[in-house]
């Protein structure tokens, strides 16, 4: 892609309008910050499972763990309510880690 031109608007990749030879298009460029965005949330993602792993309270493979800009999501299914609060426990732990949002369900026996 050859970029012609280029309008940023509220910070760098944010809104961004850009042409092409093809035409005018406008969304999101991938920039040097969001592919270094997309390593930090990777690495975020993986310290999480990794901790949620040695955790003996948390059954990490019921446990889906997603990060974007730094907040790490825990979707899946839990036994019990000690067990939800100890994941976002573990997820609040990790370096790096901005906010959990704590989607895990409760699934009764």
């Amino acid at each position: 892609m050859r970029l012609m031109w280029m309008t940023v608007a509220d910070g760098p990749a944010e809104s961004v309008r850009y042409r092409t030879k093809r035409g005018a298009h406008f969304g999101r460029l991938r920039t040097a910050a969001t592919a270094g965005q997309d390593v930090d949330d990777s690495m975020l993602t993986a310290s999480v499972k990794a901790k949620l792993t040695e955790d003996s309270t948390t059954k990490a493979y019921q446990i889906n763990v997603g990060t974007q800009k730094g907040v790490v999501q825990l979707t899946g299914f839990v036994d019990s309510t000690t067990m939800k609060t100890r994941a976002g426990e573990v997820a609040r732990s990790v370096d790096g880690v901005k906010d959990v949002r704590n989607d895990l369900e409760i699934r009764q026996k």
